[in-house]
């Protein structure tokens, strides 16, 4: 008996799209920011958003790593063999979510750094691939929330903790 619910196919496009896919976005986004800051805002600092948000990616990153190296835990659809899933590439360790994890630490800084409507549209996508992540049978529920503490943590350390490296990044 497969536990699996979605089997319409254009259901299952979707959350393949939203989960493998869509996370190019975020990175997309910070690429835009980069090259083309006029375009976000003409009197915020851009690219000190970008820097601070790639440190806080890399703690959040470390963190994971550090925690997946002390929690095995598999994967839903290798924990449960009768359970159908999407074909992603993914490794055995299921937590903590490392798409959410990106997704969101982008979201959350970028809305830190005050650039609201390009934070929530970020957000909006972070919650879709989380969603389609536990709907494609990769991970739990726990895994993302996991993800999400990670990303919050890591966002929070960088622009409140950390913040007297601002100082020595470019403003444009």
């Amino acid at each position: 008996m497969a536990t699996y619910t979605v089997t319409h196919y254009w259901a299952s496009v979707l959350v393949y799209v939203c989960a493998e896919l869509l996370i190019v976005v975020p990175f997309l986004t910070l690429l835009l920011m980069w090259f083309r800051p006029k375009r976000f805002s003409k009197y915020k600092a851009i690219r000190k958003a970008v820097v601070m948000t790639l440190i806080s990616l890399a703690i959040a990153l470390a963190i994971k790593s550090i925690l997946a190296f002390f929690i095995v835990r598999l994967r839903p659809f290798m924990a449960h063999p009768d359970m159908l899933h999407l074909p992603l590439r993914v490794d055995s360790s299921s937590f903590p979510s490392g798409h959410t994890l990106l997704a969101f630490t982008v979201a959350f800084s970028i809305l830190e750094a005050r650039l609201h409507r390009t934070g929530i549209v970020l957000l909006i996508i972070a919650c879709l691939v989380a969603t389609a992540r536990v709907a494609a049978g990769v991970h739990y529920p726990s895994d993302i929330i996991g993800g999400i503490f990670i990303a919050l943590f890591s966002v929070w350390f960088v622009h409140r903790e950390a913040s007297g490296v601002k100082e020595y990044l470019p403003d444009s």
